[in-house]
């Protein structure tokens, strides 16, 4: 009888094969998720409970988590051993927290499935500008600051490529994470590398495949960089004029001591670069600007706020002439990067604390902004009509801050709102970078930019090439050149770029080059000269190349005091052809990257260790 029951209970649940319903789809991985490395990992001083931070490098959906570039993510280390004869170093990360939907770190689960050597191939590069518009303010998203050059390589799961004798054991450990051993020494891991994970919750990836298998590749890197159009390939550099015969030394009008205003300068500091503590500035053809950093006790009653103070600018307006003081004033500034920018017209912008200022004749404020967090960087164009600043925004919550900060020893990245303005400070568009990008460059026609030609990180001495973009979006190759060091470039009036390059012996190489990429002056200098700027007026048809000499030898970027500089030279150049007019030495130079000026009616202003020297060039 139970028999008969179960065969009719059999048959009553049959239905046709129709009407069954389909077979489930297997289950589809999500997109694996590119990070990189934020600091150095060594396994020797690693231990388990010990936090490990990486980036997110692309805007990446997975199950219940959106993760935007910029993203962090927190590993726990489960296991860090040395090497020995007997076995292996070893290093395993959990990956159990992420900073979903910009909500601060919370759970969320990865497992690494692939490691690689940090990219060859890459740059960080200046956020694109957005088109100048009057009538509608463009807003355009470029997270990526990295930008690869080359997007064809692919990581496979299980696959620790470019690191010699690194292996991967996916799910390993007890706890199914994956372990990163080293045969022969102890395991170390570069900033940037590249990390591919997945989901905790999937199945973990196959094994690596076998040579002669086929296995699905995954692309690690973001798009390459696009060049619209180019008008000019690998052009040599023009040959410097001849120094004209007639050049001739400035007089030396007059010097204004400074020691009673609270400047002197500070021959022990050490310094990689130029500093931004000092800057001059004509606001009008007898009124000379004097600003430094007076080394006042910072007041700490507002340590909290936003823009609290850092350091105190004292900013001294002088009759030029009289040598008499016109005002005084202390500026607060809460960074110590560069506060003061030149614009046509005897004015200047100023970064004083939460503000951006355009000053005049008699220090009068003509316009002002405020802003809405730190300022990352401003930049003005030669002729003064487009102002690019940089403010920061917060990506991180305030104690994932302080965790990173206290893990990477320095500030972690941030996002960067980019603004382009006209001078009256009105929006013409905006973009979104990071803060690890550089600031961008601005000629009267568009934005200059450095990149790095495709397989040339590697090398000791760089191929590169500097385009130019502009506003009505065409990109075309000024021109072509290699650095053994990173190259630098700036824009200075009428409207010019003064790239500075390496050689392979480490000395300087220096170019003025038009906006349309042609070559107005190239020159070369050795070991004791460093500091190399240049600068110019609007209504002027000169330029200024100005060069520190050292009593010793000076490898670029390695550190040195203000004590190390004997003497500054400026020279002076003609616009229309780079012919050589005049020359200007000062000794005893202050180490400031802004401690001159030249003013259109053609006085130079030259900051040194103890006042500021005027000098008058014949014309």
């Amino acid at each position: 009888m139970s028999a008969r029951i179960l065969t009719l209970c059999l048959v009553g649940a049959a239905v046709p094969l129709s009407a069954q319903a389909p077979s489930p789809t297997p289950k589809q991985d999500p997109t694996p998720l590119a990070a990189e490395l934020l600091s150095r990992l060594d396994a020797r001083h690693l231990k388990p409970g010990d936090f490990v931070y990486a980036r997110v490098l692309h805007d990446w959906t997975g199950p219940d988590c959106h993760l935007r570039f910029g993203a962090t993510l927190q590993a726990t280390v489960r296991l860090a051993t040395t090497h020995s004869h007997f076995t292996a170093s070893q290093l395993a990360l959990d990956f159990l927290r992420a900073e979903c939907h910009d909500a601060g770190l919370e759970p969320y689960p990865l497992q690494l499935a692939a490691l690689a050597a940090p990219t060859q191939d890459f740059q960080e590069t200046a956020v694109d500008l957005p088109t100048p518009s009057t009538s509608s303010i463009q807003t355009i998203s470029l997270r990526q600051s990295i930008q690869p050059i080359n997007a064809s390589a692919t990581l496979r799961p299980g696959e620790a490529r470019g690191l010699k004798d690194i292996r991967l054991a996916i799910a390993a450990a007890p706890d199914r994470t994956t372990v990163i051993s080293e045969k022969f020494y102890d395991l170390q891991l570069e900033p940037h590398t590249r990390l591919l994970l997945r989901p905790a919750q999937v199945d973990p990836p196959a094994p690596p495949p076998q040579p002669g298998t086929a296995a699905a590749a995954v692309f690690l890197h973001t798009p390459p960089i696009k060049i619209l159009s180019t008008e000019r390939e690998d052009t040599p550099f023009a040959e410097p004029n001849d120094l004209a015969p007639d050049e001739s030394q400035a007089a030396l009008s007059g010097s204004i001591p400074l020691a009673d205003l609270g400047y002197a300068a500070r021959l022990n500091s050490e310094m990689a670069a130029p500093s931004d503590d000092e800057a001059l500035a004509w606001l009008s053809p007898g009124q000379l600007l004097v600003t430094f950093n007076p080394h006042l006790l910072v007041p700490r009653y507002a340590s909290t706020a936003p823009a609290h103070t850092v350091r105190i600018i004292r900013a001294v307006l002088i009759d030029a002439s009289s040598r008499k003081v016109l005002r005084t004033t202390d500026w607060h500034l809460p960074d110590r990067r560069q506060f003061l920018w030149h614009l046509p017209g005897y004015r200047v912008l100023v970064h004083e604390g939460s503000e951006l200022r355009i000053y005049s004749a008699g220090l009068r404020v003509e316009q002002r902004i405020s802003l809405a967090g730190p300022l990352a960087f401003a930049r003005v164009s030669p002729d003064g009509q487009i102002i690019a600043i940089g403010v920061v925004r917060e990506r991180h919550t305030p104690n994932l801050h302080a965790s990173l900060a206290d893990s990477l020893k320095r500030d972690p990245d941030e996002d960067v709102e980019v603004l382009l303005m006209n001078s009256r400070f009105e929006t013409l568009g905006a973009a979104l970078g990071n803060s690890d990008a550089p600031a961008p460059v601005l000629l009267n026609e568009g934005q200059a930019k450095i990149v790095l030609a495709p397989g040339q990180a590697s090398r000791e001495h760089k191929h590169y090439a500097l385009l130019l973009r502009t506003w009505d979006n065409n990109t075309r190759t000024l021109t072509r050149f290699q650095s053994a060091c990173t190259p630098e470039v700036s824009s200075l009036p009428p409207d010019l770029l003064f790239l500075v390059t390496c050689s392979k012996n480490n000395g300087r190489d220096y170019s003025v080059l038009r906006s349309d990429g042609h070559t107005l002056l190239r020159g070369t200098s050795y070991l004791r000269e460093l500091g190399h700027a240049a600068s110019g007026a609007t209504s002027s048809a000169t330029f200024a190349v100005r060069i520190f000499k050292s009593g010793t030898p000076m490898i670029p970027g390695e550190p040195f005091h203000v004590a190390d500089l004997e003497s500054a030279e400026l020279i002076i150049y003609r616009c229309d052809d780079g012919k050589r007019l005049s020359t200007v030495r000062v000794k005893d130079p202050a180490a400031s990257s802004a401690g001159y000026a030249i003013s259109p009616g053609g006085e130079i202003a030259i900051l040194t260790r103890d006042d500021v020297d005027v000098y008058k060039v014949p014309r």
